[in-house]
């Protein structure tokens, strides 16, 4: 509707118009980004074309506001446009060229092609230096069956020992291309793109060394997801039983670090201690109460404050869970959300429970003497409460 008021001469309707499309779809990406952005794009590009200013004005607060790689490219590629229809080229072609990088960062192969091609079109406004993929000249077709029968190799051994004539621009920008054309089939052109890439720049064996790590950490990531994804415990402790070599290992238990699913974690981590069985064993209650008495009577902080968080994933709103996470952070110093966790066992601890509690601060004070005047205080609190 703006261009045609613009077309009609109608310049501030026009500009009114490309103003509320702009306001409009930035309150819709702010909750939607993946289905209105495309739009905000558009309508920047409009408002751009009307009023240079307020365009680049525009475009610079979406920027600032849609910070990830994949909601900025689009942005990024619209500007592309509109800057180059009001002449500014080189900074059309150097937008051209992120959003074509921002776009390869998303796995958005087709708008990364897209973006690439555009670029093309402004090669002679772009600054050096220039990405390989940027060149638009003629590939050699000897060096193109090479670098398709490298990356065809059936084993990694081959692929090794016929990488060495590959180590070149012309061969890394064949692989650049391979990427564009085939959108349904570049997970593994990006691998040897990568492949490539470290061998040119870190030698031939770290290459591989490094391809190693990646595919054994893909590996990691993809049985993990599984495990999660069994449908019952009795399903996932088989799963963790028959993957036991690749789940129980130090890069799982990183990895669960990093993760907010406390059951697994929780079960991760006993089953590494005390074996599968024992660790879904902790999916009953009175068994999970047991084993949290042994681990905090032992002092084993980190066993506690994991199947404290199983606990309550499990009882929810019961006091016994927050209090055995604050003798997990007593143990490990961290005061502050002893305080924290102490004040919520307060706080939903009902009297009857109360005995009960101060039955297992007495235990673990028994067990656990150098942290016996802290839970002697605790105690004091609980009854005074």
């Amino acid at each position: 509707l703006a261009n045609r008021q613009s077309d009609l001469g109608q310049r501030e309707q026009a500009l009114d118009t490309a103003n509320q499309a702009v306001t409009h779809y930035q309150e819709l990406a702010r909750t939607n980004p993946a289905t209105y952005l495309p739009n905000l794009a558009i309508s920047l590009w409009v408002l751009h074309g009307l009023d240079l200013e307020r365009g680049e004005q525009g475009f610079s607060s979406a920027l600032d506001q849609f910070d990830h790689p994949a909601l900025q490219a689009p942005l990024l590629r619209r500007r592309a446009n509109a800057r180059a229809e009001a002449g500014q080229t080189v900074e059309a072609g150097l937008d051209a060229v992120e959003a074509a990088r921002l776009f390869d960062t998303a796995l958005d192969t087709r708008s990364m092609a897209e973006a690439r091609d555009f670029a093309r079109g402004l090669i002679e406004h772009i600054p050096a230096p220039h990405p390989l993929w940027l060149s638009d000249g003629e590939l050699d077709p000897s060096l193109v069956d090479q670098v398709v029968a490298w990356v065809e190799t059936p084993t990694w051994q081959a692929s090794q020992e016929s990488v060495g004539p590959l180590l070149q621009d012309a061969a890394e920008t064949i692989l650049e291309r391979l990427i564009e054309i085939n959108p349904g089939n570049d997970d593994n052109l990006r691998l040897h793109r990568g492949l490539l890439q470290d061998c040119r720049h870190q030698g031939i064996e770290e290459g591989y060394r490094q391809l190693h790590r990646d595919l054994a950490e893909r590996r990691t990531f993809e049985v993990v997801n599984e495990w999660f994804s069994t449908p019952d415990w009795e399903t996932s402790a088989a799963f963790l039983a028959e993957h036991a070599d690749d789940l129980l290992t130090d890069a799982v238990t990183q990895l669960l670090a990093e993760h907010d699913d406390a059951v697994h974690r929780a079960l991760h981590h006993v089953a590494r201690l005390d074996g599968i069985p024992e660790a879904y064993a902790l999916l009953e209650p009175s068994a999970l109460r047991q084993r949290l008495a042994t681990a905090a009577e032992s002092g084993d902080a980190v066993t506690v404050g994991l199947l404290a968080l199983l606990q309550e994933q499990l009882d929810g709103e019961e006091p016994i869970a927050p209090l055995y996470t604050a003798v997990a952070a007593l143990f490990l110093g961290i005061h502050d959300l002893a305080e924290f966790q102490l004040v919520r066992v307060e706080q939903l601890a009902m009297p009857h429970e109360r005995a009960s509690l101060l039955a297992i601060l007495d235990a673990i004070a028994a067990a656990q003497p150098q942290v016996g005047d802290d839970l002697a205080r605790w105690g004091l609190r609980l009854r005074a409460h």
